[in-house]
């Protein structure tokens, strides 16, 4: 078969246009950095990189979530360690007030003080974090304790004694709260 000089022409000109649409593509790729610019570059290759870019989103809710919990848990700890420096201190003031030397006046003053430790126990119980009241349970947008002069302890729990629990990895959940009503009332 003989070639003619327009079958050569169309030959070269079809591998010019080749060569060059891959020079474009090389160019479009080093400016950009990435390999795949549209998915009908490589239709093949798009989906390893559509699956690892849900799973960065997934790993991100991850991240945000034991942010969330870790913040939540180092705020309680926190409340916790006041609450046992404000019980200790009860102590120290039940067994002074123990001594059978004093009198009427320094009993007085030992009950001015613990009433003044039981509301900054109960303004503790009813601590938020980010607008969510620690200690409610589920219902973290609800006051966990009002004072309530009638009832044996002396305050209401309006909480609930549902948990928190913040996805903090795959199947891996985490308790972030306590309900007050058994921490404090149980």
């Amino acid at each position: 078969m003989k070639a003619t000089e327009a079958t050569t022409y169309r030959s070269l000109m079809s591998h010019i246009n080749t060569v060059s649409e891959r020079l474009n593509n090389l160019r479009l790729q080093s400016a950009t950095g990435k390999k795949l610019s549209a998915p009908s570059d490589q239709p093949a290759a798009i989906r390893p990189v559509l699956l690892d870019r849900s799973q960065l989103t997934a790993s991100d809710c991850y991240i945000e979530a034991n942010y969330k919990a870790l913040e939540r848990v180092n705020t309680m700890d926190s409340h916790f360690s006041q609450m046992e420096d404000l019980m200790t201190r009860v102590k120290e003031i039940t067994i002074a007030a123990n001594n059978g030397s004093l009198n009427q006046a320094d009993l007085a003053s030992y009950a001015m003080n613990v009433a003044q430790i039981r509301e900054e126990l109960f303004s503790t119980a009813n601590s938020q974090i980010n607008g969510q009241y620690l200690f409610a349970g589920f219902s973290d947008d609800v006051t966990p304790f009002t004072a309530n002069p009638a009832s044996v302890s002396g305050v209401d729990y309006r909480g609930d004694s549902r948990n928190i629990k913040l996805e903090i990895g795959p199947d891996n959940r985490v308790t972030v709260n306590h309900d007050g009503n058994s921490l404090f009332l149980g």
